[in-house]
């Protein structure tokens, strides 16, 4: 059983669908991103965690923005949507952010993004089916590798705290779990290990893996939160078990599901859906 509460609710600062919510490295600041093309960047204004401003605007997208990603370092958002490019800007001294690359390589819309936990590498997925590493060589970006596994679009991705591990969700209802052993480099030679079929009768929409607890979120259609933990049988086998679920999280489809990055904060939980609402959870284990 678990205690699971709303505390904050982030309105007005963009006119349609919240594709995607962003925690930044320090767990200060949350990005969002719209179908109206906008990009907004929200700072916390208290301890609580319950009151937040509108800081920052980012533009250049003509269209709808799919999602919105923080660099591990804090230094870089990544961004992307119906152009089928990935957006790349960095964070000037100012505050605000200057667009550095835009990547081709996908087909179809980019649906999402995801940084590596300690290294600048930025990966991606798509309408296309397909999964993308990119890197940067001396301010050059370029696609480093592209895998498959999904036989439909691929709606989110995220990585443990190693790098390692990759969980992947996808329009055909179905998580997969992948695992690499090239720590040297991590955009490369990933392999499936797990995956649960038919986890949702409504696509997955996103998934996120919490660092300091190793709780797994996911984000559906059917406007449902789900939280999961990796399992390890005694023979070695690596599973998915369901812990919580919480129906009816938002008045629509979850697009988006993200733990707070920091330790002392990592209870907290940002979700946004097509309600136009983001929402803050605060999750704890209860005896």
């Amino acid at each position: 059983c678990l205690n699971f509460v709303c505390i904050s609710t982030l309105e007005e600062g963009q006119s349609r669908t919240i594709r995607s919510c962003e925690w930044s490295p320090d767990g200060k600041l949350i990005a969002s991103a719209s179908f109206d093309g906008s990009v907004v960047v929200w700072q916390v204004q208290d301890s609580h965690f319950r009151s937040w401003e509108r800081i920052s605007s980012l533009e250049g997208h003509d269209s709808e923005v799919k999602c919105v990603a923080w660099s591990s370092d804090g230094n870089f958002l990544g961004t992307c949507g119906r152009d089928k490019k990935v957006w790349i800007w960095e964070r000037l001294l100012s505050g605000d952010f200057e667009c550095v690359a835009m990547l081709d390589g996908h087909t179809q819309d980019v649906k999402f993004l995801k940084w590596h936990p300690t290294m600048n590498i930025l990966y991606s997925c798509s309408y296309d089916d397909t999964i993308k590493a990119w890197m940067d060589d001396s301010d050059d970006w370029y696609c480093a590798s592209t895998w498959t596994g999904h036989t439909s679009t691929v709606w989110g991705l995220t990585l443990d705290a190693t790098g390692s591990r990759l969980v992947s969700v996808s329009d055909d209802k179905s998580l997969i779990l992948w695992e690499t052993d090239s720590v040297s480099n991590p955009s490369d030679h990933w392999r499936q290990i797990s995956s649960i079929k038919d986890f949702s009768v409504h696509p997955i929409y996103s998934v996120d893996w919490g660092h300091h607890h190793g709780i797994i979120a996911t984000g559906a259609g059917d406007n449902t939160v789900r939280l999961l933990r990796l399992l390890r049988d005694s023979d070695g086998t690596v599973t998915l078990k369901q812990i919580h679920t919480e129906i009816e999280a938002h008045e629509g489809d979850v697009n988006c599901v993200r733990w707070n990055p920091v330790a002392d904060k990592s209870h907290l939980i940002a979700t946004c859906g097509d309600d136009c609402m983001v929402k803050i959870w605060k999750f704890s284990p209860l005896d």
